[in-house]
């Protein structure tokens, strides 16, 4: 542990939304999210643009594994108040966060966060206890088998696909059987490539 006072890392600003991205937002929010439901959401265009569709939504709730500014966004509104959930209502519960200054100074020091290890907000058995439990993430790539790959292309590491794992296992099995896991993603890269494959890309190997 290293003392330091240089100011925390944050986000700039948020990021713009492409047309589909939006689409795809209000197509989850309109028809797969209840209100009164607990949400975790995944990093990305697609769980900011579905929260951003959220506006006419009541009593949401959220335990997820990280946060960012448009949660910040819907308990200004009302709309998070975290008073429908089951497990440790009145409390947006995550293991980390990241938005912007501002959103830093909302939840410095203020009660309605609770933030715990992520093998606490993760557990299966934690996440199902949550009421309505909608888990909204994102992905690269799937195939006509259902195979969902948010992690790589091929032998080339995109990103860390953190605690989606953990929350699409246990979103569904929710003990009060209204758990939801959903992945969305558009249909093609801004290049026109499609995302939707016979099989994921593979890595080639070259025999010797």
């Amino acid at each position: 542990m290293v003392q330091t006072d240089r100011p925390i890392a944050f986000r700039q600003g948020n990021e713009e939304m492409s047309e589909t991205e939006q689409k795809i937002g209000k197509i989850i929010a309109e028809n797969l999210v209840d209100n009164g439901a607990t949400l975790q959401l995944g990093i990305g265009a697609i769980p900011d643009s579905a929260l951003a569709a959220m506006k006419q939504h009541k009593d949401l709730g959220v335990h997820t594994e990280m946060f960012s500014d448009g949660v910040i966004d819907l308990i200004d509104r009302g709309i998070i108040n975290n008073q429908k959930k089951a497990f440790m209502p009145g409390k947006t519960v995550s293991s980390f966060a990241f938005g912007t200054k501002e959103f830093y100074k909302k939840i410095d020091n203020n009660p309605e966060f609770y933030f715990a290890p992520c093998d606490f907000t993760n557990h299966i058995d934690i996440v199902r206890r949550n009421s309505k439990m909608t888990s909204i993430n994102s992905a690269i790539e799937i195939d006509l088998t259902g195979q969902i790959v948010s992690d790589s292309i091929g032998r080339n590491f995109f990103s860390g696909f953190g605690g989606q794992v953990d929350f699409m296992a246990a979103s569904p099995h929710g003990f009060d059987g209204l758990g939801k896991a959903i992945i969305a993603l558009p249909s093609r890269t801004t290049k026109g490539q499609t995302k939707i494959v016979p099989f994921l890309t593979q890595v080639r190997t070259i025999a010797v």
